[in-house]
């Protein structure tokens, strides 16, 4: 298959007969596959081009190399946003498409353009409907055809410069070693067995090292310094580690209604640990949407009183959290929208500073946009405790006496 000519579905997929695949099967086939023959491509499915379930270089590859990227943002699923950061990263902006239900996209997928379908899709729809889609979409992509840059993340596009001037380089040295060693057997042949071969040696040795950079380098693993982690527990930990390493800064939020405290104790015992010793802090974020999460805030006051622990309160709510790292390390959590009890289902953990700081005012615009309530734990006294608890609950008693 030629990689140039594929529109490349990046789409939740489930199980059999879930929800999920239904909602896939009928966006590719009534959608995405009538679209792309339309236009002269090919479209394919990230489940499509999996011959082992384990090769996910294989999706890499249609990521990097596809003419148009299309992210169904069908129920916010991990595996989509997780595939759309590794495009973004390498500078590729995908098409967006998103069911009119979903009020609160991604904060940073709100600003990009995407398409709104009706929700009533995967059932008995009007062929008006779909064929309104169609055109959307048809219209879409031969727009970004003939404006290819429309399909570039431009914020990427610095660092996605830097690691092809890497491989550019690499690849020079490449052809340089290759050089040296046709010269080398060249002029030594065999009259100097031992040195031949010594030389030859350290040179394929050399040249075998370049070869597995480059490899790394053209699969996107040198050039997004990222670590996909499946699950909960893992991901707790990482982030636990990594709030006890941090010298400088911690951004954190909690936008769930369900609380880490009682779940993870150690991230939890992690936090208070590092208001003690941050330089410049720890700034939490914090949704009160539910009775857990005041609860939650109460103990953050009580056991922060004088440190260095600012808490924004706020009563909006992601399918997602940040966690940003003295600027240089990012951790971003998904959630699972039809499993809201479960705190963490997949997580991106960034280790690029350029990238941890996007993140980071990312963070910052969610303060200023949406805070409710600050308090500067450092300026409390034990005296100023029962105010501030009193306070925050009738800030958020709409909020926390809805049924």
């Amino acid at each position: 298959m030629e990689l140039e000519k594929t529109l490349f579905f990046i789409s939740p997929i489930g199980g059999k007969d879930s929800a999920a695949r239904l909602h896939a099967d009928k966006m590719m086939m009534e959608i995405l596959q009538p679209v792309a023959e339309e236009l002269g491509l090919e479209a394919v499915r990230g489940d499509e081009t999996l011959d082992d379930p384990e090769k996910i270089e294989d999706i890499y590859k249609y990521i990097a190399h596809s003419k148009v990227l299309i992210a169904d943002l069908y129920g916010i699923n991990p595996n989509v946003l997780h595939e759309v950061g590794i495009a973004l990263a390498w500078g590729i902006a995908p098409i967006y498409i998103a069911p009119a239900s979903i009020q609160h996209l991604p904060f940073d997928i709100q600003h990009q353009t995407h398409i709104r379908y009706a929700d009533g899709i995967d059932g008995e729809m009007d062929a008006h409907i779909l064929n309104r889609l169609r055109a959307d979409l048809k219209k879409k992509i031969q727009r970004a055809l003939e404006n290819p840059e429309i399909l570039v993340y431009k914020r990427a596009l610095p660092y996605v410069q830097q690691h092809r001037t890497l491989a550019q380089k690499l690849e020079r040295m490449e052809e340089n070693i290759d050089a040296k060693v046709r010269g080398t057997e060249s002029i030594l042949g065999k009259k100097v067995d031992r040195m031949d071969n010594d030389l030859c040696s350290r040179l394929d040795a050399i040249k075998d090292e370049v070869d597995n950079v480059f490899s790394h380098i053209m699969k996107g693993e040198q050039s997004f310094n990222a670590v996909f982690i499946d699950g909960e527990g893992p991901a707790f930990a990482a982030l636990t580690d990594a709030i006890n390493r941090a010298k400088k800064s911690v951004k954190t939020t909690r936008f769930s209604p369900y609380s880490v405290v009682g779940r993870h104790d150690e991230f939890f015992s992690a936090v208070l640990s590092a208001t003690g010793r941050l330089q410049k802090g720890l700034y939490r974020i914090l949704a009160i949407n539910s009775p857990e999460k005041l609860k939650e805030a109460n103990q953050l006051v009580i056991n922060n009183v004088g440190k260095n622990l600012t808490i924004v309160f706020t009563d909006i709510e992601y399918s997602f959290e940040i966690v940003v790292i003295d600027d240089e390390e990012a951790f971003i959590h998904f959630r699972r929208a039809d499993r809201r009890e479960i705190l963490i289902a997949s997580t991106l953990h960034v280790r690029e500073q350029k990238v941890a700081s996007e993140f980071s005012e990312i963070f910052d615009q969610i303060v200023k946009t949406n805070a409710i309530k600050t308090v500067d734990c450092s300026e409390l006294s034990d005296e100023d405790v029962s105010d501030v608890i009193s306070a925050i609950k009738e800030s958020f008693r709409a909020q926390l006496d809805k049924p």
